[in-house]
């Protein structure tokens, strides 16, 4: 239901989601309590609606055929609360409270990377996201892409030649493949343990409006975002744009002067992106990341699979003698931070606080404590994890 709740914008979901324990305690308050929050009028009275029983009859639709597709076990329902929820994604500024997963939800554990660029690419773009898919597969990434025309269909198609695992993230509902063309793309990913996912509901249709929303969660669900080609005016501007925004790595590829499809890249290359040419590059850049996600399907990407790398490069910041929980990957920030955690929930400005760090590096910090499995976001802020 609240996938389909009318003016609730990802903006207004994230800090909601913090005064509860799940999504559906939203759907419970009193007009008062929605009112107070600030929600629009057409929320309150969809949410009213729903608690009296009397929802209009296209929403109805909606939420009755979900809830059939559910029980069919046509795809399932991932919520903000859930403890498999991406954690890369939790943390990004709008989080989806929900996504609809149809396929295999444990591709979404491992190690992601992005691949995007033009609808319209060269033979060149074409061959380059899928040469750089394989590898990026091949060195232990997920590829997560947006399934579209083009640089996303070459990605996606890459990292399946490689027997590696994609994510398409969809611009419509997980039973409306967009654009049609890819169905057979889809049918192969689903086919080889990939995923589609979206936060729209099964049968919506992509509309204009919901790729830029679909590109938050591109980036949100990546340590880096890779722009293979792209013009001047491209959606995988916006892509990039929004993961330097969530802090992420992005990665371009340079191209021909003469090719208006590589301007995009070149301008992302000016404002700060990395200029890459080689997978190797892209691996340096991320062995600061450490995660320890899902080691029995997705192992972490090791020194083996590159090229010319000292192995030296994938052993953690000051790893210390523990025994059990994740606690042996920690840096020495993390290491800090998880001393000055208790049992019980702390939110951010206590943290902040307690252990000195500023919001930027808490926050990244508190990423690789919950992809450690030693602690985790709960109503209220953070606590360590007792297991």
């Amino acid at each position: 239901m609240l996938s389909l709740l009318p003016g609730l914008t990802p903006r207004h979901q994230a800090p909601l989601l913090s005064y509860w324990d799940s999504p559906r305690s939203l759907l419970e308050q009193s007009p008062e309590t929605l009112r107070a929050l600030g929600l629009p009028p057409a929320t309150r009275s969809a949410i009213a609606a729903w608690q009296a029983k009397r929802l209009p009859r296209e929403l109805q639709q909606w939420l009755d055929h979900a809830r059939e597709g559910l029980s069919r076990g046509l795809f399932s329902l991932l919520t903000w609360d859930d403890a498999t929820y991406p954690p890369l994604l939790r943390h990004i500024a709008d989080p989806p409270a929900l996504l609809y997963v149809r396929g295999n939800p444990g591709a979404l554990q491992g190690p992601q990377l992005a691949i995007v660029g033009s609808r319209r690419a060269s033979r060149d773009g074409l061959d380059n996201a899928g040469r750089f898919a394989r590898e990026l597969s091949q060195a232990g990434y997920g590829i997560v892409s947006g399934l579209a025309l083009g640089a996303d269909g070459a990605a996606h198609q890459g990292a399946l030649e490689a027997q590696g695992r994609t994510v398409a993230v969809l611009a419509a509902g997980v039973e409306r493949i967009y654009p049609p063309r890819h169905r057979a793309l889809a049918e192969a990913l689903l086919a080889q343990q990939g995923v589609l996912i979206s936060e729209l509901p099964p049968t919506i249709p992509s509309e204009p409006q919901q790729f830029p929303r679909r590109n938050r969660i591109i980036s949100g669900l990546s340590r880096g975002v890779l722009v293979v080609e792209a013009s001047l005016r491209s959606g995988s501007l916006v892509t990039a744009r929004l993961a330097m925004e969530q802090g992420r790595e992005v990665f371009a590829l340079p191209g021909s002067l003469g090719n208006a499809q590589a301007r995009g890249c070149h301008q992302l290359i000016r404002d700060g992106a990395r200029l890459v040419e080689s997978v190797p590059q892209i691996l340096e850049e991320l062995t600061g990341w450490q995660q320890q996600s899902a080691p029995d399907l997705w192992p972490e990407p090791v020194a083996g699979a590159r090229e010319d790398m000292d192995s030296q490069d994938t052993e953690p910041e000051t790893p210390v003698q523990q025994s059990s929980s994740g606690e042996s990957f920690l840096s020495a920030r993390e290491q800090a931070l998880l001393a000055v955690m208790g049992f019980d929930p702390q939110s951010t400005d206590t943290l902040c606080e307690r252990s000195g760090l500023p919001p930027e590096e808490l926050m990244q910090c508190l990423m690789g404590l919950e992809m450690a499995g030693v602690a985790y976001a709960v109503a209220g802020g953070y606590r360590r994890s007792s297991g």
